[in-house]
């Protein structure tokens, strides 16, 4: 993680970023309604840091970032059974102790071991109020779940992908959780929208380009150069800063002026669809009077079934009642919950064993952010092909013909660089077939005819018919299913 591995450190922040911001909306509706139904003072100190969303979310990304920290150097370690299993439970409990201790009692004397009697009647009495030791509790033992399923979870595309999409569920449920339960203002959970989707959108970005990344597998190599990070972390702001003020157009009363805009529409709608409800009632009514004088008719068949004797009201108790004033099954309860998580814990880092990695060699920017290698510059450019080839052709077949040429191309280049032929700025197609040629080896007629088609498409006026195109589809298929040379495998 942080110390294992140098080139997924900016990755894994931006995933406890994630895991912290989805998991945030829930709390603060725990506390918001702990505070308004079940006792505990909205004006206290603690309530009123809680219930501010970035400090409580810069209180856990640190607290998760330093268990990050503390479990990669319990791997580095080596610790065999038990001893392994014991630093784990220690790490738990007394982490959970000193957020206990600073946060919610923080100015009481150095010796004064009275919160750890408030924190016992807050964990064994849950029934009675949801107290705040219980509160960091939970999330203590959370923040440590993810930390130990992060040392054992993949960081590829499709699992930070999966992870990012259930994770925005989660926090669409916990704000409106936050909004209905919490009596909290909308703002609030909007602010847990935001610090999710900058980090997710920042760790699905991270992981694709370390999937893309020429030797990225099992490599110990370099972060993700400044540069290029500065530009991720801009296009991310760019992007929620873009939603955000799409918010001020689209709106309900923005909407209700669009629609009021089409009221002669609607009411004319309306008039015919009246019109049509009326036609259909006046066919359909002889119909539905005999259908229900033959119900009628029916009904007056049948005999009435006896009635029994009235029965009195059957009282029925509840688990709520049974775990409030059964003491023993309370404490049973408690200590349950609590060996679920030990034993989530010891699973996940069990599991976990400090993993050989090389520091191998890598490219770390193959394609730097030069004047015309920007992303920027590299959409702009495919626009201005894109336009070009609309007034050559216009909307017509050979269009698509055309574009078709130039996407085989496009692809062929990208498979060829990530098996170490990248082609140049200043290189021409025909300079660049021999590179081609050799990372798709026995290609070589196949690749010549698609490289003198993207030439005539990209550099001339002259016309791909529906039979070269299909011959060219062909030739694109047959390359693309040859096996990689050995040697650059």
């Amino acid at each position: 993680m942080l110390l294992a591995n140098r080139r997924h450190r900016l990755l894994f922040l931006a995933i406890a970023g994630m895991d912290v911001a989805w998991v945030l909306p829930f709390v603060l509706t725990w506390v918001a309604y702990s505070a308004r139904y079940r006792g505990m003072p909205p004006a206290s100190s603690y309530a009123s840091l809680l219930l501010n969303p970035l400090v409580l979310f810069l209180l856990c990304w640190a607290a998760m970032i330093l268990y990050l920290f503390l479990a990669d150097l319990l791997n580095r370690q080596e610790l065999d059974t038990p001893a392994r299993e014991l630093a784990i439970l220690g790490l738990l409990l007394s982490t959970s102790l000193i957020a206990i201790r600073l946060l919610l009692y923080p100015a009481a004397p150095l010796l004064d071991l009275d919160w750890l009697a408030d924190t016992a009647t807050a964990v064994l009495n849950f029934t009675t109020t949801l107290r705040p030791p219980l509160l960091v509790l939970a999330v203590n033992a959370y923040l440590w779940i993810r930390v130990a399923i992060a040392t054992d979870r993949g960081v590829s595309f499709f699992s930070v992908g999966v992870t990012f999409r259930l994770g925005m569920l989660l926090v669409l449920f916990g704000g409106i959780l936050l909004t209905t339960l919490g009596g909290q203002p909308a703002v609030v959970a909007i602010h847990a929208f935001v610090l999710f989707f900058a980090f997710g959108l920042l760790a699905v970005a991270l992981a694709r380009i370390d999937e893309k990344a020429i030797g990225a597998a099992n490599s110990t190599g370099a972060l993700l150069p400044w540069s290029r990070f500065a530009q991720l972390v801009a296009s991310v702001l760019l992007f929620i800063s873009t939603a955000l003020a799409l918010t001020r157009l689209v709106n309900p009363p923005a909407l209700r002026a669009l629609i009021h805009v089409f009221d002669p529409l609607w009411s004319a709608i309306g008039w015919v669809l009246m019109r049509l409800l009326v036609a259909v009632f006046l066919l359909l009514g002889p119909l539905m009077e005999r259908f229900v004088a033959y119900m009628q008719r029916l009904a007056a068949n049948i005999e009435p079934q006896p009635v029994g004797q009235p029965v009195g009201p059957i009282e029925y108790g509840t688990v709520e009642t049974a775990v409030r004033e059964w003491a023993a099954l309370r404490y049973c309860l408690t200590a349950g919950a609590i060996i679920v998580v030990l034993l989530l814990l010891l699973l996940f880092f069990v599991r976990t064993r400090p993993r050989t990695r090389t520091a191998e060699p890598e490219e770390v920017a193959p394609e730097e952010l030069t004047g015309s290698g920007g992303l920027e510059r590299m959409g702009l450019s495919r626009l201005r092909e894109l336009l070009n080839l609309l007034r050559r052709h216009g909307l017509s077949r050979q269009l698509l013909a055309a574009v078709t040429v130039q996407n085989m191309y496009a692809n062929l280049g990208r498979i060829a660089r990530r098996r170490g032929h990248p082609r140049s700025p200043a290189q021409s197609p025909d300079d660049y077939l021999p590179a081609l040629r050799q990372a798709f080896p026995g290609s070589d007629e196949h690749l010549l005819r698609i490289t003198l088609a993207y030439m005539r498409v990209h550099y001339g006026d002259q016309r791909i018919s529906q039979d070269e195109l299909d011959r060219l589809r062909a030739d694109y298929a047959h390359t693309l299913a040859q096996p990689q040379a050995s040697s650059q495998a």
